[in-house]
């Protein structure tokens, strides 16, 4: 019983970890029940009492302070995001297709898009399956339905995670909407954000939402022109951070003392930073994982053009990414950033006392 009563307490804990764990466990302390191990009854009064039992209560206040400091993100870091599988808020939940084509058939070949009368979205991802007629090439009316569909079909990843993620990401930039328009994702701070990898921040010019080709090429040459790691990209997110605030005199990341993944900007940034490795990496058949390590060629295709990298040697995922390994990802990625440098020097020396590189939207494509 003592033991449950340790594991309820860790657990109010956590929930109240910005107060003071002291306050807190002795405010607990007080309850009923919570730290006594003796009683007697009172004949006279025929009441039935408890004596404190001091020794558990030291434990308890001891167990209190060390849950407490475990909870607390870590200095000067934005908080991490209590991470479940949500994959069970879907509609549906072991949705399957045949597996993605390990080339690319002639009707997903690649086209420029025509941005005067076809929609696009501040993420390659979701730009790249538009390019490839994966997703509606027009880039409109599209509902989670479909976005789960193409993302399951063609990177093979979990369809009940991403239908969340799309749902949530229709809800947060069109309130009440069923489908949206890929542009509609440039809602500042509703999923756009700013010190993204490869484009400006909305303060930073009419094209924010375009590729920027100075910061693809920033990225490229994370690692020497080497394959790129959670390692390299935990220490762009660094880099981009400091660049924006430097650069962007009304810079924001809201939401970095969120547990919410969908208002922590800085979390989303995160996560903008792992999938792609995961999803463009080789995959690992045994161990039905991929290795988080992509070759630099199949980046800059990715990021330069939007372009699915088949041309490079890349084969999707022919086992289906979880949602959990999604997290793991970005568990890595976040590990790493709050173990690295807190300043990280461009590679291909962009200095913040510059106003930052221009963006030429005719360069895009």
């Amino acid at each position: 019983m003592n033991l449950l009563k340790c594991g309820l307490c860790v657990t109010l804990l956590l929930i109240q970890e910005h107060q003071s764990a002291l306050t807190f466990a002795l405010s607990l302390s007080s309850l009923p029940g919570f730290c006594t191990s003796r009683s007697r009854t009172d004949a006279t009064a025929k009441q039935f009492t408890r004596e404190p039992d001091v020794p558990f209560t030291v434990a308890l206040l001891l167990l209190f302070s060390v849950a407490a400091v475990l909870a607390l993100p870590p200095p000067d870091s934005a908080t991490v995001p209590w991470l479940f599988d949500f994959s069970w808020f879907a509609p549906k939940w072991n949705v399957q297709f045949q597996k993605p084509p390990t080339t690319l058939p002639a009707e997903f070949a690649w086209q420029e898009p025509n941005l005067s009368t076809q929609s696009r979205s501040p993420c390659p991802m979701l730009n790249s399956l538009a390019n490839h007629g994966m997703l509606p090439r027009d880039g409109r009316n599209i509902t989670a339905d479909m976005f789960a569909d193409a993302l399951k079909k063609y990177l093979n990843v979990q369809w009940a995670f991403w239908w969340v993620v799309a749902d949530t990401a229709i809800k947060a930039v069109k309130p009440g909407a069923t489908a949206i328009d890929l542009h509609d994702l440039a809602l500042h701070n509703g999923i756009q954000h700013d010190a993204a990898l490869t484009r400006n921040d909305m303060g930073q010019g009419e094209f924010y939402t375009r590729v920027n080709m100075t910061l693809v090429k920033q990225l490229t040459q994370m690692n020497n022109g080497g394959p790129v790691s959670y390692l390299e990209m935990a220490r762009l997110r660094r880099l981009r951070e400091g660049q924006s605030e430097a650069w962007n005199s009304n810079y924001t990341l809201p939401g970095q003392d969120s547990h919410s993944v969908a208002t922590n900007k800085w979390f989303l940034a995160i996560d903008q930073a792992a999938v792609p490795l995961l999803v463009l990496s080789d995959n690992v058949p045994y161990k039905k994982e991929n290795t988080g390590v992509v070759p630099i060629d199949r980046l800059s295709t990715f990021f330069q053009f939007e372009r699915l990298p088949y041309e490079n040697g890349w084969v999707p995922s022919q086992y289906e990414l979880s949602g959990s390994q999604i997290f793991d990802g970005i568990k890595k990625v976040v590990k790493l950033y709050q173990e690295g440098p807190d300043v990280v020097e461009s590679p291909i020396g962009l200095r913040l006392t510059d106003p930052g590189p221009y963006n030429n939207p005719a360069q895009v494509y």
